[in-house]
């Protein structure tokens, strides 16, 4: 990670490092402007990640698990779901939830392709 020291000054304030936020940060700060991106998590290091790793099986189940209810990290925040069919895949950390890809999407509605 690149630490630098925060522009007195910043034209551009961006909320979360997740894939729209790190590109937008990205894209805005090589065209010239003073950029800051605030971001809940951390940097997680490539070494963390467990997928090619013989304890996948069982660390998936807790720290990689996509739900933050379930895995509890230092950066997650409870989220109810009481009332909700689908549980959320939220990962707060540099990368946003595109760290976490686990094909988790719900399946269109015919109401969906209405206009």
């Amino acid at each position: 990670m690149i630490k630098r020291p925060l522009p007195e000054i910043a034209e551009v304030l961006i909320i979360g490092a997740g894939a729209s936020g790190s590109v937008a940060a990205k894209e805005l700060s090589v065209n010239g402007f003073q950029v800051v991106c605030l971001e809940q998590g951390d940097w997680t290091p490539a070494s963390d990640f467990a997928g090619d790793k013989a304890e996948w099986e069982l660390v998936k189940q807790k720290k990689w698990h996509p739900n933050p209810n379930v895995r509890g990290g230092p950066s997650d925040y409870p989220v109810n779901t009481d009332e909700s069919d689908v549980n959320p895949l939220m990962y707060n950390a540099v990368g946003g939830s595109t760290v976490l890809y686990a094909a988790h999407w719900c399946r269109f509605l015919p109401s969906d392709f209405q206009v």
